[in-house]
């Protein structure tokens, strides 16, 4: 019996790459989640990649800036401390804000509410 293996196609082959890119980006921004010095910079680096590729291939896939990624990144892993009960000074600390105001005011932006009324 000859059984053939399908092969991927192009665009799922493109749509795992791009799966795998965001995955990496988001790993490499976990990674250095408590330092608010990490930059773009510092992630164009760790990708191995130009400031200006990268933001084409970010914002090809996401249709974010490289900033707004690492904020949506620090954000969404925020939300996950603070639905675990930590407190929002310490939350903010941990996913990179130094500031425990501006990290309300933009939770607030991306979620519709402030963290001290999420959970």
């Amino acid at each position: 019996i000859d059984e053939q293996v399908e092969q991927p196609n192009s665009s799922e082959q493109e749509a795992a790459a791009n799966d795998s890119f965001v995955e990496i980006a988001t790993k490499h921004i976990l990674d250095h989640l408590s330092d608010s010095e990490y930059s773009i910079d510092n992630l164009c680096s760790d990708m191995a990649m130009s400031r200006t590729k990268f933001y084409i291939m970010l914002k090809s896939i996401t249709g974010k800036s490289p900033q707004e990624f690492i904020r949506v990144v620090r954000l969404e892993r925020a939300a996950v401390l603070l639905r675990s009960g930590a407190q929002i000074r310490d939350v903010a600390e941990r996913t990179g804000f130094d500031n425990a105001k501006y990290f309300s005011t933009v939770f607030k932006n991306y979620f519709g509410i402030s963290p001290s009324k999420f959970n």
